[in-house]
């Protein structure tokens, strides 16, 4: 059986990134999802999924805190991964 590898990107934030979503829960996959990629606001994925808006927000701020607690604090890529986050 063939195991299936990862993309990797040449920008060394955006595999950072990358390894912290598969940390995350697939709840949290599915909003960072909705949020960043399919470009939907707070209240549309509340809508989306069933949940309340501040349930939303509450994922949202842990996903933001998982991804930059994956980047060493001595880091030159910490405004790296703030830009890819848009914070």
């Amino acid at each position: 059986m063939q195991e299936k590898k990862m993309e990797t990107s040449e920008n060394p934030a955006q595999n950072l990134a990358m390894g912290a979503l598969k940390q995350m829960s697939s709840e949290e996959r599915i909003v960072f999802g909705l949020y960043f990629y399919e470009n939907l606001s707070v209240n549309e994925i509340s809508v989306i999924l069933d949940k309340q808006k501040t349930r939303i927000e509450e994922i949202l701020d842990k996903v933001f805190d998982q991804i930059l607690q994956s980047v060493p604090a001595d880091s030159t890529l910490d405004s790296a991964i703030i830009n890819i986050l848009g914070a």
